[in-house]
C-alpha cells in the first residue's frame, strides 16, 4: 500500500491506496486506473490517558476515528509510527495491531519511506 496524509485545520488523517503488483526492487505506483483510497485513519500523538498507548512517543494511526465504514474490519487497526532517523519524517517504522474489545494483538511491523510530498 501506499500511505497518504493529509490536514484539515488543526486534524491530521491518511489513508491507503492500492500498488501495483512488481519487483522488490521496482517502484511502488498506484494500481494505473484505480486511485481509490480506502483504510482511512486519524493520525495523532498517543494519549497516555487512552486504551491505545503502548508507544508514548509514537504517533498513532487510529482506523477506528478513520471514515471507514462501521462494517469495514479496518476499523479494527490501530498502527503506531516511530522516525528512524530523529527529526527526518523519510524513513518511519510502524507496528500494526488489531484492537479486538480491550486486547490488541500485534500482527506487523511495516516502514515508511517518502514517496512524495503531497
Amino acid at each position: 500500500f501506499i500511505k497518504g496524509f493529509a490536514r484539515t485545520g488543526d486534524t491530521f488523517f491518511g489513508y491507503n491506496v492500492a500498488v501495483e503488483q512488481n519487483g522488490l526492487d521496482e517502484p511502488w505506483i498506484a494500481k494505473p486506473g484505480d486511485r481509490r483510497r480506502f483504510g482511512y485513519y486519524r493520525v495523532d500523538r498517543v494519549d497516555p490517558s487512552q486504551r491505545d498507548n503502548a508507544y508514548l512517543h509514537a504517533l498513532l494511526l487510529d482506523y477506528s476515528q478513520g471514515e471507514n465504514s462501521w462494517a469495514d474490519p479496518a476499523r479494527t487497526l490501530r498502527d503506531y509510527l516511530v522516525r528512524v532517523v530523529p527529526g527526518s519524517d523519510d524513513l518511519l517504522l510502524g507496528k500494526a495491531y488489531l484492537a479486538l474489545g480491550p486486547l490488541r494483538v500485534p500482527v506487523s511491523y511495516f516502514v515508511l519511506e517518502r514517496h512524495r510530498r503531497a
